[in-house]
């Protein structure tokens, strides 16, 4: 168990291959929402916040080791990244002035990628709960 008393809240954790949390041996398991083994929910809706170090109360034996941590490591990277992408992408289309054909190609431009972008940050929002299918649709998904 994660304990994090400064925060009040506590969570599971199991050993994982990978995407540890901070400086434990085990990956988080959000117990108040869906969220990917490993993966704070509060990190794939673009927030910055996060717990404490937490304090880890061992219970059991810990014999099971959870072989996805990479993965979804590299969906909750690709999530940050997603959402920061689309966030500057929406700066920029708002700077651009519609005042020529050249400015307007442009901001179509933008738009394209703002959609792709969101698209793949609400996708992967929307299907927490599966962590094997979101995998595989980010191999599809992300633009070149």
């Amino acid at each position: 168990m994660l304990e994090f008393e400064r925060d009040n809240h506590a969570a599971a954790g199991i050993g994982s291959d990978g995407n540890l949390y901070k400086n434990t041996s085990y990956s988080f398991i959000e117990n108040l929402d869906y969220s990917f083994i490993g993966v704070p929910v509060n990190r794939l809706r673009g927030s910055n916040k996060s717990y404490s170090d937490p304090i880890v109360i061992p219970i059991g034996n810990g014999t099971k080791i959870y072989r996805s941590g990479n993965q979804t490591k590299y969906i909750a990277d690709t999530a940050t990244f997603a959402d920061a992408r689309s966030t500057d992408l929406a700066l920029r289309m708002k700077a651009i002035r519609q005042d020529s054909v050249q400015n307007i190609s442009e901001y179509n431009r933008l738009t394209e990628k703002f959609y792709d972008w969101s698209r793949i940050h609400t996708y992967i929002i929307h299907h927490r709960f599966d962590r094997k299918g979101v995998f595989e649709y980010l191999k599809s998904a992300l633009p070149a």
